[in-house]
């Protein structure tokens, strides 16, 4: 048999290909693969203690931030900004986004990322299937990313902490500020009161892609007319209020919802289907500080993610819908004293998961699986910085010990327990220590080394991170996750250039493959569908950033490598992980060429991914068998994009700002792989087989347009 590879462009009209991928069928959208191979005043906010030079962060490899404007400077993709493209920047975290909401950092997977926004959890961070985040540009003033690594009070993930900050407005940033995109608006709105007391931060976006199919729809018919039969819709509403109570006590409110809704119909296969999926989140904090050595927060959040799919096609039906919702209530004290910053805190929570909630309907029979878990649990953490008098070094040490308890109703087989029975306790213990030598003004070196846990877990449903993935919770036959790493870096800054290089491993535990089983046997349990293993991963990353002047720009590039091994995959044999990319470069330039005129471009290159092919074909009983010898063992083509934008700042008397945003997406019109399937031919006769694989891609070359401006 003869395997090759064919390569064209999939151009969808409204240049939102993914939005059907799981609903519609892409038979005559074929694109070819090249080659697959093988193998002094401190403010009631968190304290920072300037002028001793004390934090709990900067000591700690591994960490970045990113600012509005960094996040403003990247070309637009379909005429927004996005705080999750701009994450993907950095070093240590993959830059590919193409039809992908997952972040993969340093190895990890995209389940074990800790997504805050003002202190709230957030667990589906993506819109339209991975093309936006949930994190409106327009309301963020700042990103503090920790990858892997980070302060006790700040853990909860294996691979990384990605903490997103609303701006506070003062007088001189409020009012209302637009951005109308091609598929989407976003709106922000931020105000102080005279006296200072009270200020609120407002954010809205929406969606109208339902409005782009009726105009087409007087140019197009209806056969030809995507939006005729397709439905999609998503929205999101965050905010946040503070209100100074006294000079030492602040009272703060934040909330975030948000939702995508999507719908197809296609009567000439008898077909229709529904799903959505989106978040909700809310905290209430009170920060009290006495003196300027002492500050009290306490707080209770909660937050819920959900998602849905009703699909019917002749007389099948599925419903399937997964729910998880977490309150927690939060206490920390933050103390200065000599020439250390302390924190302690303590953490209470409840957790409540439904992974399963499906009926397949037949002609004639009905499957129904149901599985539901309760968490009761408590963290406790002590850290402390320290600072040298002479400024020559810093350290820091913590230590992070939680109790994860499943509680009852519990169904195994035929065991069963009741409500509120105690049915395992979890405990884990996560120390990190951190150390910082300062030799000269402008360069550290650093080394850091943390034992992390996490009770969440993410059961993928597809090898593609989908918005319908399911969380579920720690319980009697799932054990945490957890991960041992060491990070040592070198970092050099001065006032044009900061450069910086990182080598890393990490050894995970505990780590879990989901296993999607039809079997509907009565003896079957959620957690048998997981396979359970380890994983390590290793690499070195390189920034380098230049930050005045009229061109200025950020590289970075990392070499790294991620395995896993599963004793009942390939009986425990290392291999790659789907997401395992040796080689992640990115460049991004920009030129501020006037008052008028900047312009940016954006270009990335990256391993391809693994995937599960077959190594050989036969026939038999008059069927073409497959036959596999490894897993992720073949490897999609590299991946490379070059992206460009213009900002044109009008001057205008009616708006405080003006900017005309140009972009172009896949300037040269590559293909890059989405997916890849195969594809058998018949000949002649029976046994005249022809074997051919064909790719799926997202993006041709797009251009877009959007208007931001304020008021």
């Amino acid at each position: 048999m003869i395997l090759y590879f064919q390569k064209t462009h999939l151009f969808f009209p409204t240049c939102l290909a993914m939005i059907l991928l799981s609903t519609t069928s892409y038979a005559n959208d074929k694109s070819e693969l090249k080659t697959i191979s093988s193998n002094d005043t401190v403010e009631i906010k968190e304290v920072v203690v300037s002028e001793k030079k004390q934090a709990f962060n900067s000591s700690f490899t591994g960490r970045d931030q990113l600012t509005s404007e960094d996040i403003k400077n990247i070309p637009t993709l379909l005429g927004e900004a996005d705080v999750i493209r701009a994450v993907r920047l950095l070093s240590g975290v993959q830059s590919v986004s193409e039809g992908n909401s997952g972040l993969y950092v340093r190895g990890g997977s995209a389940g074990q990322n800790l997504y805050m926004l003002d202190e709230m959890e957030l667990l589906n961070p993506s819109h339209l299937m991975g093309i936006f985040s949930v994190f409106n540009p327009l309301t963020t003033s700042g990103v503090d990313i920790y990858k892997g690594n980070a302060p006790v009070n700040m853990q909860g993930r294996l691979s990384s902490t990605i903490d997103v900050h609303s701006f506070t407005p003062k007088k001189e940033n409020e009012g209302f500020e637009f951005n109308l995109g091609t598929i989407s608006s976003s709106m922000a709105f931020a105000k102080q009161s005279s006296n200072g007391k009270f200020d609120i931060t407002l954010g809205y976006r929406r969606s109208y892609l339902n409005a782009l199919g009726w105009c087409a729809s007087f140019i197009l018919s209806d056969s030809m007319n995507y939006f005729k039969n397709n439905n999609y819709a998503f929205y999101d509403f965050n905010g946040k209020m503070n209100l100074r109570i006294s000079n030492k006590t602040k009272l703060t409110l934040a909330w975030y919802s948000g939702k995508d809704d999507f719908s197809s119909n296609n009567p000439d296969v008898q077909y229709q289907a529904k799903t959505s999926w989106g978040n909700r989140s809310a905290i209430v904090q009170v920060q009290h500080q006495p003196n300027s050595f002492n500050i009290f927060k306490n707080s209770i959040a909660y937050n819920a993610t959900f998602s849905g799919f009703n699909g019917e096609l002749i007389s099948n039906n599925l419903l399937f819908t997964s729910f998880f919702e977490q309150i927690q209530q939060k206490n920390q004290w933050e103390h200065r004293w000599g020439n250390h910053l302390s924190h302690t805190g303590l953490e209470l929570f409840g957790q409540h998961s439904i992974p399963v909630d499906m009926a397949m309907s037949f002609l004639s029979d009905t499957i129904r699986q149901y599985h539901s878990f309760r968490n009761l649990g408590f963290s406790a953490y002590f850290g402390d910085s320290y600072f040298s008098p002479s400024e020559t070094f810093q350290t820091y040490i913590g230590i992070r010990s939680s109790v994860d308890a499943p509680i009852g109703p519990y169904n195994y087989g035929t065991t069963s327990f009741g409500k509120n029975v105690l049915l395992k306790a979890w405990w884990t213990f996560s120390p990190v220590i951190s150390f910082s030598f300062f030799p000269k003004k402008g360069h550290s070196v650093k080394i850091s080394g943390s034992v992390n846990e996490q009770n969440l877990h993410l059961a993928a449903l597809s090898s593609i991170p989908l918005p319908n993935d399911i969380w579920t919770t720690s319980s009697p036959r799932l054990r945490p996750e957890t991960c041992d790493q060491l990070a040592i870096g070198y970092y050099s800054s001065s006032t044009i250039l900061d450069f910086s290089v990182e080598i890393y491993g990490k050894f995970m535990k505990h780590q879990l493959l989901f296993n999607v089983i039809t079997d509907n046997s009565s003896n079957q349990g959620f957690e048998d569908q997981f396979f359970k293993g380890k994983g390590l991963a290793y690499g070195i990353d390189f920034s380098l950033r230049k930050r005045s002047g009229i061109f200025t720009g950020l590289i970075k590039y990392s070499l790294s490598k991620s395995i896993r091994s599963f004793p009942l995959i390939m009986n425990g044999t290392w291999f790659n992980d789907k997401n395992d990319r040796p080689h992640d470069l990115s460049l991004n330039l920009t030129c501020n060429l006037n008052k008028k005129w900047d312009f940016s471009a954006l270009w990335v290159y990256a391993s391809g991914n693994n995937m599960t092919l077959p190594s050989g074909r036969w026939w038999m009983m008059g069927q073409v068998m497959n036959d596999y010898d490894h897993f992720n063992g073949f490897r999609l083509p590299s991946y490379h994009r070059l992206d460009i934008s213009a900002n044109w700042h009008l001057e205008t008397k009616q708006f405080k700002e003006s900017v005309l945003n140009f972009s172009l997406i896949n300037l040269y019109n590559h293909a890059n792989p989405y997916y890849a399937y195969f594809k058998v031919f018949m000949g002649e006769n029976q046994y005249n087989l022809d074997v051919k694989s064909y790719q799926v891609s997202l993006f041709p070359i797009m251009p877009s347009i959007s208007w931001r401006f304020k008021f």
